[in-house]
């Protein structure tokens, strides 16, 4: 049940972070004005705006702080403009409109290419350092500081806190400073989610102790805050704590057993402060007494969410107590959206007792209110509750539909949701995949073609979603599908325990389902990925352990697909993210044939499949790229790889090279200049490099630094200024996925996407570069030849290293079996 409340959480962040910036924006421009009547105006209008913000209605409080900015031009009053211009996007933020809250903020403060700030993934700059350090710019900066959480720049928001910490410490205004604090605590706890989110991702138990500490620095600012005297700041850090102190309790139970005397501690510690808070705040429901209405509103209904997850009856009834008055005080403002929000949770606590007939009435109230408002991203996960709803009663025909809602409207406003929400960023996994599951499952109870067709259509639109969240951007859609070879579509229903497995024949309406047991396939995964990823698996990993473990996942994934699969020929993989990371090309059957002795191997994403003519009719124009090793300041973290300049050598007499660099001659800004000034179809980067599913960790190494995933993505933009032909080819020879990292291979992918490259050749792991160098060189030269695709230059290559006695000594999986091709294979 927690999901649903994903989004209230967000809000109160939002709303509760910010009123004493509210306050304070409020009384500064009031400072030393005369008495003009257009100074009474503009003051007039500022108090309005606020008036009109506390009773929910932001977008008349945008207006109104425009107006009075125009008024502060006027008077050439600088001070009253940046505090209107704060106002403005406090407004902003109430809307959802992150981004535009920023870059109006910034544009207050005067900073130079702001958008850059702004954007996620942008580069920091240092134009803060010169501020002069007003109250007015530390009011700003505070709100900046928390705009940029919700943008999901944690760092650069701690850092741009901090120095309003430091502003308003000058001031001696310790008001400030304690609701600047709260805004760190705040970003503390969003980068322990950050932290936790890792965990999740890795199962290393290194990351859940990084996480915990994280939590830890938060909770100490929350309890500083709170023995404050300022009452709503003391209430504000209290509830917030309580909320992560929930948070943290589900990271701990992962120790509960460990005969580890201070985590068993801090367990205990926690528990006793959960229980201390949650004793206070109900003993007093009137606690939000001085609050404003709307903060007030969403305050208590942050509080029942909290309650409602201590699921005794007591709290249960807490929590609809404080809900029902959460919605006498929307009634009473008039305030729409809150109205829907209260409805709703009063839904999912009907269904938490269930109560279903109530659950029903309630969210369905709450889901009329939202789309009467057209409050769309309040409508996609109230039809997923009501689908819940009725799934649970065993109304299927019902639950579908309202399924099939909640993914067309995540559809429409996805771009707003997925890119500018921390909330949706971080939880992406458990908040919007479930609505895909839930839909797919039920699906699957009476399948037909038609169907499983839709289905297929299902898994690459949530494929194309997973990587604009991850990506933070949107991606535009190619329609053109290969149904000239078999397609594998392979999607893990994680809330099910299920994994959907769907061949996409290449007749009309030719599709074949099987279902594989998720845990039986993730404990094979596992074993299987803790020894490819080791560096000793090239040495030590005997012939029958591999034998073993890969015939193992062969006759869980491949073998129950045998009836529906050509003998020989091309299969294409569209897979979920946790299965991305499985070597096919070395799974063997009983026979001990390897599957890339059957077939040539493709993966791709369900969205970009597509048909085009082979490329390389001539040898294509390539931008070489090779690094033996960095400087001084990098080698130490990166082994040198010695065959790099040979490999790039051999490639070289391969293909027209348009361009070189290597060694000291790949910097960061060589590399952007040639990028961006010459026209190239192939590019091949033989350096060191990590794929992970954190977009801030995927990057490949230049000789002076690393150049990160969002990095690419800039330089493609200023590439297509030039109109210059696309990336058909782009290899990354001695990169490899993050280790441990179970939905690494989204960096993969975005890497691709974020070059504009078609295809993508690349490692699962690190592999000797020795071997890499002689693989490349055969794949490049089999793409020489007539009618020869990407795929099987690259098949052909695995198989002569397999095969050929010439090449014997790197016969054995871990040398070809790491390579695989993403995109398109022709």
């Amino acid at each position: 049940m927690k999901s649903i409340f994903y989004k209230f959480k967000f809000l109160l962040f939002i709303l509760l972070g910010v009123t004493f910036i509210l306050l304070l924006s409020l009384a500064k421009p009031l400072v030393g004005l005369t008495s003009t009547p257009l100074h009474l105006e503009a003051q007039h209008l500022t108090a309005q705006g606020h008036q009109q913000l506390n009773l929910g209605q932001a977008e008349m409080a945008l207006e109104t702080w425009k107006k009075a900015n125009q008024l502060y031009t006027q008077l050439a009053d600088n001070e009253g403009i940046i505090g209107s211009q704060i106002n403005q996007s406090l407004a902003l933020q109430a809307l959802g409109n992150n981004y535009q809250a920023c870059l109006i903020l910034t544009s207050a403060l005067e900073i130079k290419n702001n958008n850059q700030i702004c954007q996620r993934g942008g580069k920091e700059t240092e134009a803060f350092s010169q501020l002069q350090g007003t109250m007015v710019q530390g009011i700003a900066l505070q709100n900046l500081g928390d705009i940029l959480r919700k943008l999901g720049k944690l760092d650069l928001s701690y850092i741009i806190l901090e120095k309003s910490l430091k502003i308003a410490e000058s001031f001696n205004n310790n008001e400030q400073v304690n609701g600047i604090i709260l805004s760190l605590a705040n970003t503390e706890q969003a980068q322990y989610q950050q932290k936790y989110d890792l965990y999740k991702r890795t199962g290393l138990s290194q990351n859940l102790k990084n996480a915990i500490a994280q939590a830890e620095i938060a909770l100490k600012h929350y309890q500083q805050v709170a023995t404050q005297t300022e009452k709503s700041l003391q209430v504000k850090a209290n509830l917030n704590q309580l909320d992560l102190r929930l948070e943290l309790k589900a990271a701990l139970n992962k120790f509960v057993n460990e005969d580890n005397p201070d985590i068993q501690t801090i367990i205990n510690q926690n528990q006793a402060q959960i229980s201390t808070l949650s004793e206070q705040f109900i003993k007093d429901l009137s606690i939000f007494s001085e609050f404003s209405a709307i903060q007030k509103i969403y305050a208590q209904l942050k509080l029942a969410q909290i309650f409602s997850q201590l699921e005794t009856p007591k709290y249960l009834d807490a929590a609809w107590n404080l809900t029902e008055l959460a919605l006498d005080k929307a009634n009473e403002i008039d305030n729409r959206r809150s109205q829907s929000y209260a409805l709703g949770i009063l839904g999912k606590l009907s269904q938490q007792k269930n109560q279903f007939s109530d659950a029903q009435r309630l969210t369905q109230s709450g889901l009329s209110l939202a789309r009467s408002i057209q409050a769309w991203d309040i409508v996609y996960q109230f039809d997923y509750q009501l689908g819940q709803i009725y799934e649970t009663q065993g109304e299927v025909e019902k639950a579908l539909s309202f399924y099939q809602d909640s993914l067309e409207i995540l559809n429409k406003v996805r771009p707003n949701v997925l890119v500018s929400e921390l909330d949706t960023q971080l939880f992406f996994i458990e908040k919007i995949k479930p609505i895909y599951e839930s839909y797919i499952y039920l699906q699957l109870q009476t399948p037909t073609p038609e169907k499983l067709q839709n289905i297929t259509q299902v898994i690459s639109e949530f494929q194309k979603i997973e990587l604009e969240n991850f990506l933070q951007c949107n991606i535009p859609e190619k329609k053109d599908l290969d149904r000239t070879v078999p397609v594998i579509y392979m999607l893990v229903l994680e809330t099910k325990n299920k994994v959907v497995i769907i061949v996409q024949g290449t007749k009309p309406l030719e599709y074949h389902l099987y279902i594989a047991d998720w845990e039986k396939l993730k404990v094979a995964i596992n074993k299987l990925q803790d020894t490819l990823q080791k560096g000793e698996f090239g040495n030590n990993a005997s012939q029958d352990w591999l034998d073993a473990n890969t015939l193992q996942l062969y006759q869980l994934l491949i073998q129950p697909l045998e009836q529906f699969l050509p003998s020989q020929g091309t299969l294409v993989f569209v897979l979920d993210s946790l299965l991305q990371g499985i070597p096919f090309s070395i799974l063997t059957d009983e026979k001990h044939h390897y599957l890339i002795e059957k077939y040539t191997l493709a993966f791709n994403l369900g969205f970009l499949l597509e048909s085009s003519p082979p490329l390389f009719k001539q040898p294509p124009k390539s931008f070489l790229i090779g690094l033996t090793q960095a400087n001084q300041d990098l080698s130490s973290n990166f082994k040198p790889l010695e065959n790099v300049k040979d490999e790039i050598k051999n490639i070289k007499a391969e293909v027209n090279s348009s361009q070189v660099l290597l060694n000291q001659d790949f910097t960061k800004q060589n590399f952007t200049l040639q990028f961006n000034q010459s026209n190239f179809s192939g590019l091949h980067i033989a350096t060191h490099g990590d794929f992970s599913s954190d977009p801030n960790q995927t990057f490949i190494l230049a000789y002076d630094g690393k150049i990160y995933l969002q990095e690419l993505d800039q330089l493609l933009r200023n590439r297509n200024q030039h109109n210059f032909t696309s990336i058909k080819l782009m290899v990354l020879s001695a990169c490899q996925t993050a280790t441990g990292d179970r939905r690494a291979s989204l960096g993969l992918a975005g890497v691709a996407i974020q070059a504009g490259a078609e295809t993508v050749v690349a490692s699962l792991w690190k592999v000797s570069d020795r071997s890499t160098a002689l693989l490349m060189r055969l794949f490049y030269q089999n793409l020489r030849k007539p009618n020869m695709t990407k795929a099987e230059a690259l098949h052909q290559a695995q198989l002569q290293l397999l095969k050929n006695r010439e090449y014997q000594d790197f016969n054995y999986p871990y040398y070809w079996g790491a390579f695989i091709l993403v995109g398109n294979r022709l």
